[in-house]
């Protein structure tokens, strides 16, 4: 069987879907803690299938697409004719390395108006993935939790973090009851 991107992609974003984490952070004496979740909707953006205009399976509702991809129903191999598949394909690749992101020691808190270099968020989770690419998830503050905005790899780490303040992770744990 061919490996399906996609479809690994949704399964490592099962294992922390609907979980609530919480990072205490410091910063020159000063300690704050931010409760961040994810959320099952947030899956189709994460993964950047709204930029396949061109393939309708996945411009429906995100909670669908989502469950079709889990069931088998939605696969690589329908979108990847997309004209857009360039612009997905090395994010899908690494989806499942972001619980290395998860395990980072640093994130890098809002920037001027809460931009990095066009997304807006609040903070950005970053690390390397490999000698050559840095990770970036990016929260936005919901209400009253952080949930993810964004989620992408690029080859330099500073420009998205250049204008942001360095925040140390002091702990970072599941906080979700069973």
């Amino acid at each position: 069987m061919v490996n399906d991107i996609l479809k690994d992609a949704a399964l490592f974003y099962k294992t922390i879907e609907k979980k609530k984490y919480l990072i205490t952070i410091t910063r020159k004496q000063t300690t704050k803690e931010l409760t961040i979740y994810f959320p099952t909707e947030n899956f189709s953006h994460l993964a950047g299938l709204h930029y396949l205009a061109d393939i309708p399976a996945v411009n429906r509702r995100s909670e669908t697409v989502y469950k079709e991809i889990l069931d088998g129903k939605i696969t690589y191999q329908d979108i990847a004719g997309s004209t857009f598949i360039d612009k997905i394909q090395d994010r899908l690749a690494c989806f499942p390395q972001m619980q290395k992101i998860l395990q980072s020691d640093s994130l890098y808190f809002k920037s001027l108006h809460g931009r990095f270099k066009g997304v807006e968020a609040s903070f950005v989770l970053t690390t390397k993935f490999a000698s050559d690419q840095f990770g970036f998830l990016f929260f936005a503050e919901g209400n009253p939790d952080y949930c993810p905005c964004s989620f992408f790899n690029r080859d330099e780490q500073r420009e998205y973090t250049k204008d942001g303040t360095r925040w140390t992770i002091t702990e970072f744990r599941e906080i979700t009851k069973k």
